[in-house]
C-alpha cells in the first residue's frame, strides 16, 4: 500500500480491502512545505464511523473510541518511507499529518479487512 502526500493531503490508489498479517507501506511524501509527515491508521468502536474520527482530529490525542494500529512519523519532505504494520480486524482509517502545526491534512478508508 503506498500512501502519496502531495498538494496538501494524501491520496491512495489501491484496492479497498488489505489482507490481516503484515501490511507494507510506503509513505511518498511529494510536499516539501513542512517538517515532517505522519500515518496514523486506525480501527473505531462499531458505533463510530469515518466522519467521527474526521472530527476529533482537532485534538492531538485520539479518543478512546478510536484504536491505533499503528502510527509512523518518519515522513520528510521529498522523501519515500517504507515499513509494514501488523493488521488484525478492520475496518481500518487512516489520517495522514503534517507539522508544525500538528494538522491532519487528509483521511483514507475505511479499508476492509479481509481474506
Amino acid at each position: 500500500m503506498t500512501i502519496t502526500i502531495a498538494d496538501g493531503t494524501c491520496t491512495y490508489n489501491g484496492p479497498p480491502a488489505v489482507r490481516p498479517g503484515e501490511v507494507a507501506v510506503t509513505l511518498d511524501v511529494k510536499d516539501r512545505d513542512k517538517e515532517a509527515y505522519a500515518l496514523y491508521f486506525f480501527t473505531l468502536n462499531p458505533d463510530k464511523g469515518f466522519d467521527d474520527l474526521m472530527a476529533a482530529t482537532v485534538s492531538l490525542y485520539p479518543p478512546g473510541w478510536a484504536h491505533v494500529v499503528s502510527g509512523n512519523e518518519s515522513g520528510l519532505p521529498g522523501k519515500q518511507t517504507s515499513y509494514s504494520i501488523k493488521v488484525n480486524t478492520g475496518p481500518l482509517y487512516l489520517i495522514c499529518w503534517s507539522k508544525p502545526p500538528d494538522l491532519a491534512i487528509g483521511s483514507l478508508g475505511p479499508f476492509e479487512v479481509s481474506q
